[in-house]
């Protein structure tokens, strides 16, 4: 048996394969950059919601209020 020629199935198999791992590493910065991007509020650094206590309540019990920025 001979080299395989330089465009054999397997060449095309590893091209492919590498491509793949490339979108997914891609995919995966992605990911986290999202994920980085959440974390302050996921652990509850977010900004408060702010009650505008002038608004009318929501329920004739005046219980629950209007939430504003």
């Amino acid at each position: 048996m001979g080299p395989k020629p330089a465009n054999g199935p397997s060449d095309r198999k590893a091209k492919a394969l590498g491509e793949e791992l490339h979108r997914l590493l891609d995919i995966r910065h992605l990911a986290d950059k999202v994920i980085q991007a959440a974390e302050p509020w996921a652990l509850g650094a977010a900004e408060p919601i702010h009650i505008n206590k002038d608004v009318a309540p929501s329920n004739k019990d005046g219980a629950t209020w209007c939430a504003t920025d």
